[in-house]
Order: C-alpha cells, then structure tokens, then sequence
C-alpha cells in the first residue's frame, strides 16, 4: 500500500511539473515610451510626444563648427517628454497645457498631432474650456536666417467664449547638454555692446517689475562657461513687442514644481549638486503676457531654441 501511495504521489508531482512547463511564460517589459512624431533637418531633431505634446530638441549635426555637439539632447527627455511644460494663466486660473481638466467645473479636449508632409512642422492641439491652443513647432531651415539651427517654437491662443479672457503663458524649457542635466547660462548685458555675461544661480528679469529693465534678445546655455563643448541658443522673438516680459533661470525641481509664478533664490547654484536638491539641474521660464483676447479673437507668440548654425 506504502508503495502505490508514493507511485501516485510522484506521477501526481510529474502531472504538476508538466502542467506548469507548458504553460506559456509572459515576459516582463519595462513601461512603453510614448507615442512620438520626429522632424529633423541637417542640424537639430525635435521629437514630440502624441499624448501630451511634450517635446524634446537634440543636435543632429549641431553647429556645423563643432562636432563635440553632434547627436545630443539641448532638453531633457524624461519618460513622457514632459519636463518642458507650457502653462497658461486664463483669468486667474492656471492650466498646463496637455493636461487633463474633466473636473472641478473644467472642461478639456486630449491632445491631437500631426506633422507636415514635408517633415517641416508638428502641431499639437488642446484646449480647455473655451480657449483652444495651437503648438506649433518649426524647424528653420532658411540659409539666411540669424535662427538657423533653432526649432520656433510657436503658441496660438483662440478664445471661444463670449467675453473677453485675460491671458499669460510660460514657456518653460528644461534645458539639458548631452549628459548634463544643468547650464551656464549667458545674457547680453543690459547696457548694448558691452557683451554677454554668464551666471549659475537661480536669477529673473522683470520688465513688468521694473520698466528699466531691458528684456535680452537671446541667451546661450553652455556646458562650460569658458570651453563649451554644447552650447544650445535660445532667442526671445524676432519681433520687438513678442519678447517675453519676463525671464527667470533656476533649479528645474523647484520652478517645475509651480504651474505659474515662482520666486528664485539667489543663493542657490543650479549647476552643482552641493544645494537643497541635492542635484544639478537648471531651466528657463519665459513670461508672456498676450493681455485681453476678445470673444472670437486669437493672439500668437514665439520663441527659438536649438543650435547657432550661422
């Protein structure tokens, strides 16, 4: 008896065994990346996520001077290419764009892409409430233009509604080159032709706080303040009255984590790890004020960043 008790007791063990090999093992994969649009040109790429309009700009040839900047990343990347974020401040209220609002007495669409046949542009569509924003992201490609190498990164604002809706946007850029998560960043000096100056703790211009101010054309982001290897080129607006009234450069993590207004600390150094964060890390947020859009009206504005190819 002992022994057919054990002969059932291994042929029941050998049924088990063969039950769990033939079962199909299901390999394990890590999150899918998003669904992403690509234009590239001889300089820079643009990648832009279908989900949330998230972008990420990388060198291809870069500045055709250089070749330590040839295939790298000018943004960070990030798993949803969501750390450069556009926010827009519609009576009072502050909304990022791509986001879901289908609560609390809001109403959003989901984002819609599509890119130019001939690999020229991509535009991303989304609205909330009565406002509907246009992104649309350019490459330039005209041999003559001071922009050459930069992508234009272009916001049209519609207003649906019946009355007039007072709006502001930032623009904020995660700014990364290659491997560093951080920049000096370099301004024109206030008074003309004195040249640039570079700095690596948080900082604003505020025209609106002060009207002496005067809001710089461009800017450069280097790896080094002195040899740079990477430099990305970021230029306001070609257009006097499209410049931002305000630009602030500081910690990602910190100014990331507010949708609109942030204060920076002049004592904090974006560009080492030894601060309250703990890491290196640096962007910048451009301000616009497109004032009152009229019921039925829309208002535009642009800003470039990419590579100095000329």
């Amino acid at each position: 008896k002992m022994l057919k008790k054990m002969k059932r007791l291994l042929s029941g063990l050998l049924s088990v065994l063969l039950l769990v090999l033939s079962v199909p093992i299901t390999p394990v994969f890590a999150a899918s990346l998003p669904d992403t649009v690509e234009i590239a040109n001889q300089y820079i790429k643009v990648s832009v996520s279908k989900e949330n309009g998230g972008y990420v700009i990388s060198t291809v040839e870069g500045d055709i001077l250089k070749k330590s900047d040839d295939n790298v990343d000018l943004t960070h990347r990030g798993a949803n290419l969501d750390t450069s974020f556009t926010s827009f401040r519609i009576g009072g209220k502050d909304y990022v764009f791509g986001n879901n609002y289908g609560f609390l007495g809001a109403s959003s669409t989901e984002v819609q892409t599509a890119v130019d046949d001939a690999g020229a542009w991509v535009t991303s569509t989304w609205s909330v409430n009565d406002i509907q924003v246009e992104q649309k992201i350019t490459l330039v490609d005209s041999e003559v233009s001071e922009q050459l190498g930069t992508a234009m990164i272009t916001y049209t604002v519609k207003n649906s509604g019946g009355a007039a809706k007072t709006i502001q946007s930032r623009v904020l850029i995660d700014t990364q080159l290659g491997d560093k998560d951080y920049g000096y960043y370099e301004l024109p000096k206030q008074n003309l032709g004195q040249g640039y100056e570079y700095f690596e703790f948080e900082r604003s211009w505020d025209s609106q706080a002060d009207p002496t101010i005067r809001m710089p054309a461009d800017y450069f982001v280097r790896d080094n303040p002195y040899a740079s290897d990477i430099v990305g080129f970021g230029v306001n607006s070609v257009f006097a009255d499209g410049k931002p009234y305000k630009m602030t450069f500081a910690h990602w993590a910190n100014i990331a984590a507010t949708k609109f207004d942030y204060t920076p600390n002049p004592t904090l150094n974006f560009t080492n790890a030894v601060n309250g964060t703990k890491t290196a890390d640096s962007a910048v947020a451009l301000y616009y004020d497109l004032g009152a859009i009229a019921a039925g009206g829309e208002k535009s504005f642009s800003t470039y960043y990419g590579v100095t190819a000329n």
